[in-house]
């Protein structure tokens, strides 16, 4: 679960962090997960109109893999905003991740529970193959 909350600028966040470290194990079955993220970006892309829906997963796909496989990023995620035709990226990191692309947003991570992660789908082709 991932969700956005504007504060005012003066909030206290320490309000924030102290419930996470007191619920947040509450959602934790996740054993097998390995050092615990420290950073997550996520980038917002606008999508052409007439967008290859298929060729920018696959590609998607590839771009994210190589970065989890190379150790850039623990995780990579994404998935299409209908509302603003957009490609949105999310990755985990267990460090900072240095260079952020312009226009993504860099945000500390808390806490992280995924009890079902290793069940999730590696590539589009077994997406694809589950919607059917």
């Amino acid at each position: 679960m991932q969700y956005e909350v504007t504060l005012p600028a003066d909030y206290d966040m320490r309000i924030i962090r102290d419930r996470v470290a007191a619920t947040g194990h509450l959602m934790d079955p996740a054993p097998d997960w390995p050092t615990p993220p420290s950073h997550a970006v996520r980038r917002k892309t606008a999508l052409a109109a007439d967008v290859d829906i298929v060729g920018m997963a696959r590609a998607t796909d590839a771009r994210l893999a190589s970065a989890v496989a190379v150790g850039e990023a623990q995780l990579g995620a994404y998935g299409i905003d209908p509302r603003g035709w957009e490609l949105v990226t999310l990755t985990l990191h267990d460090r900072h991740p240095g260079g952020v692309p312009e226009g993504a947003e860099l945000s500390a991570v808390l806490h992280t529970a995924a009890p079902e992660r290793l069940r999730l789908p590696d590539r589009v082709e077994e997406r694809l193959a589950i919607a059917r």
